[in-house]
């Protein structure tokens, strides 16, 4: 069997140094496990997701109530990061994977054994820590063994997998709760936790521990990225935690979740105020419009350079949010679920590649994990910006903030590329 620590194999997709191999194959056996991993990852957290409020409810909870417990424990969770992030790092990819299916292993457990509801803080942490850490580690092992030159293909791909997981995990879930209780749909999450750790085990070419940092990083001489020499940042406590340079695409992904996860969250109750009839249809063509547009939009990323797909997704997004301020029909309903899926869709893994790029190979794992923690607090503040907006203003000016702070993320985007001088449309090679 071998372990984060043995020396890469001559089987991994990619070159036979393994690490970040400049080409090779990417859909392989490792891809295809991982692909498994990442499933089961999210089976169970899109599982529980629609479950999880009924049963706040059912145990004599509150709508608010609901809205605490659930918005609290993802920020709450992501303070991890630091924890986390070193130990993808420092101690052992998937060691970390599968100490994070653990965390929501027995998040999952303590869920039938909850009497009070406010309690159900305590496994939606564990849960919520389990997946920030097995996920950012699956990503990181991802990053390893990928070619260099297909990375935007690679994170862009394995993404699928969690869009699968959105489609079947809250059908079984909402119908294993109807029917029996929080019982079987525990049992099945602890059952998918276990599948995904088992899959870890065979994984094969992951980078070895302890890689050396980038020359001159420490002493601050210069960093080079690609063609761009940029002042390379001295260690302290920041760096040790989070990954610096990675900073413009962290901040980017957050106002973009902040515009997604604000959007799923209300276009329900927009379409029952406005009385749109068949409403519901949006998340069905969004959904296949996000698993369309990944796709092709690594192939993309990686032959014209990150810049040249986040821009176009960031207008796109925009759009979105001017066509749901007033929709009041479903034509417009559905267009903009078209251009949120094709910018969402597409944004997401892109933003994830661009921060891997900036990243030095031992610091790949501290910077999956600040790319969750902005995942989370996006998640927290889409659903609190748009909710207390929405009562106070309506819907229309609602996103139209919404719409706003994406214009605010496209203006980080493009200043951060004028300040550094890289160019937006340029292959992967020369951009770093």
């Amino acid at each position: 069997m071998s372990t984060d620590r043995d020396p890469p194999t001559p089987e991994v997709e990619g070159s036979p140094g393994g690490g970040h191999p400049g080409t090779g194959r990417l859909y392989g056996r490792n891809y295809a496990t991982l692909f498994g991993v990442e499933f089961a990852l999210f089976g169970v957290y899109y599982t529980l997701l629609p479950v999880i409020p009924l049963y706040i409810v059912k145990l004599g909870g509150t709508e608010s109530m609901v809205g605490l417990i659930m918005g609290l424990t993802a920020p709450i969770a992501a303070l991890g990061t630091p924890v986390y992030g070193a130990a993808i790092d420092r101690w052992s990819r998937k060691g970390a994977a599968a100490v994070g299916f653990v965390l929501i292993a027995v998040g999952v457990v303590l869920l039938p054994l909850i009497a009070k509801p406010w309690l159900l803080l305590i496994p939606d942490l564990f849960r919520r820590a389990g997946t920030a850490t097995t996920g950012a580690a699956t990503r990181t092992i991802l990053i390893d063994v990928a070619p260099l030159t297909r990375r935007g293909e690679a994170i862009s791909t394995i993404t699928i997998s969690h869009n699968f997981a959105t489609a079947l995990g809250p059908l079984v879930g909402l119908a294993l709760f109807d029917r029996s209780g929080i019982g079987p749909v525990a049992a099945l999450c602890v059952a998918l936790a276990g599948f995904g750790m088992i899959g870890i085990i065979p994984l094969r070419g992951s980078e070895r521990l302890g890689t050396p940092p980038t020359p001159g990083l420490e002493e601050g001489f210069i960093e080079q990225t690609g063609p761009i020499a940029v002042p390379a940042i001295r260690e302290g406590i920041i760096r040790k935690v989070v990954t610096p340079e990675a900073w413009m695409p962290a901040v980017v992904l957050f106002l973009f979740v902040t515009a997604f996860f604000g959007t799923l969250a209300f276009v329900s109750l927009l379409g029952e105020r406005r009385e749109i009839p068949g409403f519901g249809v949006f998340f069905t063509v969004y959904g296949f419009v996000v698993i369309g547009s990944r796709l092709f939009i690594g192939q993309l990323s990686d032959r014209y350079g990150r810049g040249a797909v986040l821009v176009p997704c960031l207008v796109l997004g925009i759009v979105s949010m001017v066509l749901l301020g007033p929709a009041n029909n479903l034509a417009m309903l559905l267009a903009a679920a078209v251009f949120l899926g094709i910018g969402w869709g597409s944004a997401f893994p892109t933003l994830l590649t661009l921060a891997v790029d900036r990243s030095s190979p031992d610091r790949v794992g501290r910077t999956m994990a600040m790319m969750s923690a902005a995942f989370a607090f996006g998640t927290a503040v889409g659903a609190i910006l748009v909710g207390s907006f929405a009562d106070a203003f309506g819907f229309g000016l609602a996103y139209g903030m919404i719409a706003g702070l994406l214009t605010i993320a496209l203006a980080v985007l493009l200043g951060d590329y004028r300040r550094t001088g890289r160019p937006l449309i340029a292959r992967v090679e020369t951009v770093g």
